[in-house]
Order: structure tokens, then sequence, then C-alpha cells
């Protein structure tokens, strides 16, 4: 099980590459659905090509406040491909997965399985969606887990070196 305050720590190999180019690097992220981001290193991203296409300032857990580039490239994982924005790395910064290419390539956090699985993307108007109880109530406890997340600062270079749970690595 899981550290207390933390739902699933597990890294996984993806690939990455340019929008419109051919050069793609495979590089090993830390699954992190509080990252609202996926974090590359600048090295990585350069070498393929990508350029940065603004900067953006970012909360760390601490409270922290830090600036980095941001560029957009392609991810892909296990026949799923998705766009995203993608902050340059710098060498203190974790390698992560964020929560937004997840949301990108379709997928989610299964963290008993500590595994990556699609999710069922929905299209929702305005006229068709009725907020229910039910889906405020999931809202209410989302929060609430973010709050008790913030509480905590997991390390990770113990994941990207291998070791620890590999099942979610493939």
């Amino acid at each position: 099980m899981p550290p207390r305050g933390i739902w699933a720590v597990f890294a996984v190999r993806v690939h990455v590459k340019e929008i419109g180019k051919g050069k793609e690097a495979p590089v090993k992220l830390i699954v992190d659905t509080e990252a609202s981001l996926s974090v590359i290193p600048k090295s990585t991203l350069r070498k393929i090509g990508v350029a940065p296409r603004w900067q953006r300032q970012f909360t760390l857990a601490n409270g922290e406040k830090i600036e980095r580039d941001v560029g957009i490239v392609i991810f892909r994982w296990n026949g799923y491909e998705g766009a995203s924005e993608v902050i340059f790395g710098e060498k203190r910064d974790n390698p992560l997965l964020g929560a937004l290419t997840l949301e990108a390539l379709g997928l989610k956090v299964n963290p008993r399985k500590q595994k990556l699985e699609p999710i069922e993307l929905l299209l929702l108007s305005a006229f068709s969606y009725q907020p229910s109880a039910f889906s405020i109530e999931r809202v209410q406890r989302a929060r609430f887990k973010v709050q008790r997340l913030r509480n905590a600062t997991p390390t990770y270079p113990s994941l990207l070196k291998g070791e620890g749970k590999g099942g979610g690595v493939d």
C-alpha cells in the first residue's frame, strides 16, 4: 500500500516527439496527478527539437514559486497518443507525467494496481448535463484528496532508478 497521503506513486516509460517532426525520445516519468503539466528534462526536449513557446509560473508543494519554459509535444504510451503542454525540466525537477497529459492521452491512474488505464471520453453539452448530488459529492471528495496530498511531500528518485514497485513501468 502507498504511504499515507499518497494514492499511487509509480513510473512509466512514454515517448515524446515534437509536433510535426519525426524525432522522438523515450523518457521514464513518475505519474503525478497532482502536477498539472508533465515535466521532461530540458536536454531531452532540445534533443528532439522542441522549443519553448512561453514561460509560466508554478507553485511547488512547499509553496515556493518558480518559473519554467513550457512547450507542446506529442506523448505516446501503449498505443495512446495525445498533445499536451510540457515543462522544460531543470536539473532539480523530477520528470513527471501530469494530470493534463493523462487526460490528453485518455488515461487514468489505477492506484491499487499502480498502472494506467483507459478512460471513457465524454462530450457533454451544457444542454444535456445537469449537476447531480452525486457529481457534486465527487468534486468535494476530490478537493479533500487534493488537500491531503498537498500536506504530503513524497520523494521520488528511487522510482526513476527502477527500484520499488515496477508494476507501472511498461
